[in-house]
């Protein structure tokens, strides 16, 4: 497919499953475009080069906390409390983090 965005996903509230792997997302802070997704329970985001960054997993799982697997991995409790603890804080790229670097574009907690 070559996405590169999620943004086309953001007002598909009854989405309850994504599988967008092996694609070009490169920007972490792409995820924020899902955050509105109520139903989202499984997203599959493996494969892209923004799975490679530092501290991806925790920070996905921060951005969506109502996620019960990521990339075929069930979410456990403890996993989710370390995420909500030290998970990094991704900005939505509506805020500007587009226009910078993908690696810096987001906070750490």
């Amino acid at each position: 497919n070559k996405l590169n965005n999620l943004s086309d996903f953001e007002n598909c509230r009854s989405l309850q499953e994504l599988y967008v792997r092996q694609n070009d997302i490169r920007d972490l802070n792409q995820v924020c475009y899902l955050q509105n997704l109520p139903n989202l329970k499984h997203l599959w985001l493996s494969e892209n080069p923004c799975a490679s960054s530092e501290g991806y997993r925790l920070a996905v799982i921060r951005a969506l906390p109502q996620l019960q697997k990521l990339d075929n991995s069930a979410v456990v409790v403890e996993e989710l409390s370390e995420a909500l603890k030290r998970g990094r804080i991704l900005i939505h790229p509506a805020d500007g983090a587009e226009d910078s670097d993908p690696q810096e574009s987001y906070q750490q907690n």
